[in-house]
């Protein structure tokens, strides 16, 4: 069955052929060996180099490779365990144009960038300068990270694990809980507050999936929360009230992108 067909993008690895109740959990284990043995090649790979991934030099580098390792990582499991089409992981029907892609993601950034800085300004005394100063000569790098980082991430929870779990239980409502868990749980928060940022994000990603019945949208507002957070400091404590603050950027972006990009949505999805 194509693509196309697919009745639902959290459905769609079950709608394939060849299903079995046992595909989606060797995808599962797939994409964790995969992950982890990536990682370790990574890590000793800039060790051979002559690089300390621990160091505050190459530690945020080492970061983001060891995120976006998924990328391969999801796509290998999605291939050899589940035996399906790559392009099935990534949505159902049509895919978006990569322009548009690239405009949700200059959209949601645009909108992260004012909530946080009218907030910040306004609620925390800081200042625009401060506000809008983080741009810096790393930005081409640092986007270029941000966005390896964030595909891979949507590959894996979003996309491969959301299906599973979706496939499973066959409650797509169920699936988007347990990938979203599975997200905050490897993010290891140190707080409450961190608990709820994370959960509230991956909440959000998993329904803009559901959506626009593919991980391109929520790839485009993951990416532009990475560049926002990688690159400016706002001045907003590590409160209650930040964690109010960050959910209020994601959630303004996450409702600009549906009722921007709603012609993308997937049929009925609007409706239902």
């Amino acid at each position: 069955m194509s693509p196309i067909d697919v009745p639902s993008f959290p459905l769609g690895s079950r709608h394939q052929l060849n299903y079995a109740w046992w595909r989606p959990v060797l995808e599962i284990i797939t994409l964790l060996v995969i992950t982890v043995a990536l990682v370790f090649a990574v890590g000793y790979a800039m060790m051979w180099a002559g690089a300390d991934p621990s160091s505050d030099q190459y530690g945020e580098l080492f970061l983001y490779l060891t995120v976006a390792v998924e990328v391969p990582a999801a796509l290998i499991a999605v291939k050899l365990a589940g035996r399906r089409p790559l392009d099935t992981v990534f949505g159902t029907g049509p895919a978006p144009k990569l322009w548009t892609v690239l405009l949700a993601y200059l959209v949601a950034l645009a909108v992260m960038f004012m909530v946080l800085g009218l907030i910040s300004v306004y609620a925390y005394g800081s200042s625009w300068d401060r506000s809008v100063g983080g741009v810096t000569r790393t930005f081409p790098l640092t986007v270029v990270l941000v966005m390896c980082a964030a595909l891979g991430e949507e590959l894996a929870f979003r996309g491969l694990a959301f299906q599973a779990f979706s496939a499973l239980t066959k409650r797509p409502l169920l699936g988007a809980l347990i990938s979203t868990l599975l997200f905050v749980a490897v993010h290891l928060p140190g707080s409450a507050a961190e608990f709820a940022h994370y959960l509230v994000d991956g909440a959000l990603y998993s329904w803009l999936a559901w959506y626009f019945g593919g991980i391109a949208f929520p790839f485009a507002a993951h990416a532009a929360w990475n560049t926002v957070v990688d690159m400016q400091d706002y001045g907003i404590p590590g409160s209650f009230g930040a964690m109010l603050t960050q959910f209020a950027a994601s959630a303004a972006a996450v409702a600009v992108l549906a009722y921007a990009f709603r012609g993308a949505a997937r049929p009925g999805a609007s409706k239902s």
